[in-house]
């Protein structure tokens, strides 16, 4: 069965995500939403996240080979940076959490998009892309 997760904004600080149930990311979603707080809904069959970026919750479940989709935007407009060109995901997720953070998610997903390991080479030169564009903003090379 196919892993999905759709994220659906609730209110200006809750997230509504409606997942294929898999008990082992619970556990890490649970610590991810920390302090912000999570809630089960059983009749509507929800989890609810407080104050947790998007971008954070997309990427845990990346991690974990889950489907992403967002219904903040709709389908057709792609995300439009400053420069009116289309954004690149990877980016934006790399950008919205932590320096150390975004280093181990960079590998990991590298390492499931990879072509040798039959991963989707135009994902793999996005994220490379991705990567190159935040180590220039951050000043670093790794």
């Amino acid at each position: 069965m196919a892993k999905r997760l759709i994220i659906k904004p609730r209110s200006a600080s809750w997230l509504e995500l409606h997942f294929t149930y898999n008990p082992s990311i619970l556990p890490e979603l649970k610590l991810t939403a920390g302090r912000g707080g999570y809630q089960w809904l059983p009749d509507e069959k929800i989890w609810l996240i407080h104050k947790m970026k998007e971008s954070a919750v997309t990427t845990l479940f990346l991690e974990h080979d889950y489907t992403v989709k967002s219904m903040s935007k709709p389908e057709s407009e792609p995300a439009k940076s400053t420069n009116g060109k289309a954004s690149n995901p990877y980016l934006e997720i790399l950008r919205s959490i932590s320096p150390e953070l975004a280093h181990g998610v960079y590998r990991s997903l590298a390492q499931k998009l990879h072509p040798d390991v039959k991963g989707d080479l135009l994902a793999m030169q996005h994220l490379n892309e991705a990567w190159e564009q935040y180590s220039k903003e951050r000043g670093k090379s790794w």
